[in-house]
């Protein structure tokens, strides 16, 4: 089967005049090309005016086609298929100057690849540092799973896709050439899931004790019931992150395209570019539990500690959509996670984590 896709690639604003009163009325922040981002107003490089970009799902072995049209007036772009073979499609895999020349402002260029291996990867802007100021999405390729895997979860559903960012509260073209020209330590700022936090806090008219923020994600699940999980991360600077979700533990699987034998364990860490699938028992109290994000490395300099939450909410939840505080110490969670790489062990360590 073949599979089309058309990407604009343009410059965009976030909590531009189309988010008209996020987050006073929170359903404002889900009007069509309102781009939330936490709260921040900022450039943004995005496809389709989204932010995540658009989600290519595939199945194993399609043809996948990916018009990308570039409506920037004065940068070039590209876009790289992260954990795609390009084996005998060398020109589509986006590196610039490399496999392709970028595409100019206000030209197309068409990616053609297949849709292999199976896994959860990611694509993202492969010129200067757009994927960092916002052109990224997830590339899910399916296949018919083994038994062995089918047996582990009842759901595989393309709204359990997660997708952690680390955001820059301004360009990154604007922060990063500095820091690496200089002494200056790069540090962490804070990070999104599926394009959504709550970054910044706005005063609410008339209730100067009051805040609004912009939604955090929520993924839905039936009590019962297990349910599989994509999550990718990336970040432009060294933010290693652990996943946990309170009050359950997790079943990690497969890794970007392998699967290997499950492994039940309290949390999840992930550096840039990685990611995981994993399974969750929904088999607590109905109600609403978070799922915590936190970064380690340059996330904990300078003060910030960064950190984000989505919630796991039971159908039949009754949750006021009220925002409620978090920190960072609260998304500590000990015990086992998955065989991380070396440069990542050593703060697991000092965290008391078992890595092994």
């Amino acid at each position: 089967m073949t599979c089309e896709y058309n990407f604009t690639v343009g410059v965009e604003t976030s909590m531009g005049l189309l988010c008209k009163d996020c987050p006073l009325k929170v359903d404002d922040c889900s009007l069509p090309g309102c781009i939330a981002a936490g709260g921040l107003v900022r450039t943004v490089i995005a496809a389709n005016g989204q932010l995540p970009g658009p989600a290519i799902l595939v199945c194993e072995n399609d043809s996948v086609v990916v018009n990308v049209m570039n409506a920037m007036s004065t940068r070039s772009t590209t876009i790289h298929w992260h954990g795609i073979n390009q084996r005998t499609t060398p020109y589509s895999d986006g590196v610039p100057y490399v496999t392709q020349c970028p595409i100019e402002p206000y030209t197309t260029f068409r990616y053609q690849f297949s849709a292999f291996p199976a896994g959860t990867h990611v694509w993202h802007g492969h010129s200067g540092y757009q994927e960092a100021d916002g052109l990224f999405g997830q590339l899910v390729v399916r296949r018919k799973e083994p038994k062995e895997v089918e047996s582990l979860y009842d759901y595989d559903l393309p709204e359990h896709t997660i997708t952690v960012w680390h955001w820059f509260r301004e360009q990154a073209s604007v922060i990063l050439p500095n820091n690496f020209r200089t002494a200056v330590e790069t540090t962490g700022y804070a990070l999104l899931i599926n394009g959504k936090g709550s970054i910044k806090e706005f005063m609410v008219p008339n209730n100067p004790d009051e805040f609004a923020f912009t939604p955090r994600e929520k993924f839905y699940v039936k009590q019962g019931f297990r349910y599989r999980f994509r999550l990718i991360f990336n970040s432009a600077v060294f933010c290693p992150i652990q996943v946990s979700v309170d009050n359950h533990t997790i079943t990690a699987f497969a890794s970007e395209s392998s699967t290997f034998e499950p492994v039940e364990v309290d949390s999840i860490v992930l550096t840039a570019g990685e990611r995981y699938d994993f399974v969750v028992n929904a088999n607590q109290e109905v109600s609403c539990y978070w799922m915590r994000f936190r970064g380690f490395g340059d996330c904990t300099f300078g003060g910030l500690m960064v950190h984000e939450e989505a919630s796991l909410c039971y159908y039949g939840t009754q949750q006021p959509d009220v925002h409620i505080s978090t920190n960072y110490i609260d998304g500590e969670r000990a015990g086992k996670v998955p065989k991380v790489i070396k440069i990542v062990r050593n703060i697991l360590i000092d965290l008391h984590l078992d890595c092994n």
